[in-house]
């Protein structure tokens, strides 16, 4: 009925991209873990300047696969080449990796490569995904997929619950076939008590709040408005339907 539909784009990268090293450096460094085991006392009862309940990962040199690379995977790119690692790129339009990695300084260019889905699973240390969910994508992290990757690598699902198998991920993390899951989405939300990533080791959930910074949500209600005002003066903005 020739009726503009539009909608508020981009507004959260910054803090998904965020959100996803929050998760991945908890993992790396357990830094929650170790402030806790402080305020219950152990710094003080220890005998040695310092300790360590879990061991400590530097992510220098490790290999980052990005599984779609649109512009919340592209800001994951940017803070990954930050931390001095290397990473390999995942997406249905290769061209965009490529016209990304020729936008690179020449000395980045070489740490950023697009390669196909098993080379990603197989080789990387951490695999951030950054896709919809679609009936290509459902449960894209399943058993067969989950049987390619390193032992000690860790998953961060910031993106859609259904990207993941959630009974397949806890069975690789119970059996050491997985090193770690970070997620800020499940398949059912909110979570239902009989997840089974709640009894799943090496398991970091947060409730689907990456998205949420304050920063975010004004820009969100920004643009929002901005459409609805574009819209009443005659030019409409950010629209995703045609006619």
């Amino acid at each position: 009925r020739k009726i503009p539909v539009t909608n508020v784009p981009d507004y959260s990268s910054s803090s998904v991209a965020q959100g996803v090293f929050a998760h991945i450096l908890e993992f790396t460094n357990n830094t929650g873990l170790h402030s806790q085991s402080v305020f219950s006392g152990e710094w003080i009862d220890s005998k040695d300047f310092c300790y360590w309940k879990k061991p400590l990962i530097e992510l220098e040199g490790k290999k980052l696969g990005i599984y779609g690379f649109g512009n919340i995977g592209r800001r994951v790119c940017v803070i990954a080449l930050a931390f001095g690692m290397d990473v390999l790129c995942f997406s249905r339009t290769r061209e965009k990796i490529i016209e990304y990695i020729d936008s690179l300084p020449e000395i980045q260019k070489h740490r950023v490569k697009p390669v196909d889905s098993d080379t990603l699973f197989k080789e990387c240390d951490v695999i951030s995904f950054h896709v919809p969910l679609t009936k290509e994508t459902e449960h894209i992290i399943n058993r067969k997929t989950l049987s390619l990757v390193k032992p000690s690598a860790l998953i961060v699902n910031t993106a859609r619950g259904g990207l993941a198998d959630e009974g397949a991920v806890k069975e690789a993390l119970v059996s050491g076939r997985l090193g770690g899951y970070c997620c800020d989405v499940v398949e059912v939300e909110p979570m239902l008590k009989d997840n089974p990533l709640l009894e799943a080791p090496n398991c970091i959930i947060t409730p689907h709040l990456v998205w949420a910074s304050k920063e975010a949500r004004l820009r969100l209600l920004k643009i929002a408005e901005n459409n609805i005002r574009s819209f009443l003066a005659g030019k409409v903005e950010n629209q995703v339907n045609s006619f």
